[in-house]
């Protein structure tokens, strides 16, 4: 290696060839392991030092062990509880106290202890949700069908219902609004997070279906297009693009890249949000559709990945 990289040097490939050599010496392919869950997994939520995995058409939540995956045998991805909930169970959420659970077909949002499993309430919702986030000190939910989100306390009422576009797929703040993507719009909505009230409407063509927030930078993936855009917030333009392939459905940042789930190609792919570039690219069999990430110490990282077609949660362990 070092004789064909001096000779490389020396043939007239230069700094180029140099780059070139030290990338490849520097990709390390981690190891992608397996774990079989239930039933069409649909969403993947962090909480403490467990991953909780949503199983759609079993309706039920697991929890599964997080900690230890270097020992042998790996205990990790083993499902150390699992409780029956409303059916189609679609989005997961915390406060930080209490797991929340929203489930399409019997239209409820569930209060959990995530501690035992024991159910605190079972809140019926105005609209079939389809994802959720915790922010702020409230529980919003994006309803697909009704073109509006949700927001309810974290005691489990139901503050208002608002109207946001047709096709509402995805949520996310950052820290002074709340941004929404509708992909029948195509478009991408700021919400005044205390009144609900639509403060901006920007253009977003390709099938918005994702939305990440990286602490300065909006991300979108847009699964028409097969690509990942960031967004001005200010007035709505693109200002950086990156073409992906297959069709994007999920969003991760987990504070250095970020992480887009691609559910054709089969694959999450890690970018750098500072130059917008494609990192690495990881094979992840069965249709990657959501992603969670769990710290394994200083400078260490586990990505989770639940593929929907599969049956299965992945763990790859990310120096």
């Amino acid at each position: 290696g070092a004789r064909r990289l001096r000779s490389n040097v020396r043939g007239g490939g230069g700094l180029a060839a140099v780059a070139a050599f030290a990338a490849r010496q520097s990709l390390v392919r981690p190891r992608v392991h397996v774990y079989p869950v239930g039933d069409s997994p649909r969403a993947l939520l962090t909480v403490g030092d467990s991953i909780w995995v949503a199983n759609g058409n079993d309706d039920t939540i697991a929890r599964l062990a997080a900690t230890g995956c270097a020992d042998s045998p790996d205990p990790c991805g083993q499902a150390m509880d699992s409780f029956n909930v409303s059916r189609l169970p679609v989005a997961l959420a915390t406060d930080g106290t209490w797991l929340w659970i929203a489930s399409a077909f019997s239209r409820t949002l569930t209060q959990l202890d995530p501690t035992d499993g024991r159910e605190i309430a079972q809140l019926p919702l105005p609209n079939v949700p389809t994802a959720m986030i915790y922010a702020d000190g409230f529980l919003w939910t994006a309803n697909e069908f009704a073109g509006s989100v949700t927001k309810i306390s974290a005691e489990g009422g139901v503050v208002g219902d608002f109207p946001v576009g047709s096709g509402p797929r995805a949520l996310v703040s950052d820290g002074e609004s709340l941004w929404v993507a509708s992909e029948q719009d195509e478009s991408v909505a700021r919400v005044d997070p205390e009144s609900g009230e639509v403060l901006a409407t920007f253009p977003v063509v390709g099938g918005p279906v994702a939305l990440g927030f990286d602490g300065s930078a909006l991300w979108v993936a847009l699964s028409d297009s097969a690509e990942v855009v960031t967004v001005d917030r200010s007035n709505g333009s693109i200002v950086k693009r990156v073409t992906i392939g297959g069709r994007p459905v999920a969003l991760l940042f987990e504070g250095e890249m970020l992480w887009v789930a691609d559910q054709i190609g089969d694959s999450v792919i890690g970018l750098d949000v500072e130059t917008a570039s494609q990192r690495t690219n990881l094979s992840v069999d069965g249709g990657p559709f959501a992603l969670a990430w769990l710290s394994c110490g200083e400078g260490c990282g586990d990505l989770w990945v639940a593929s929907e077609a599969a049956d299965t949660v992945s763990r790859i362990r990310l120096p």
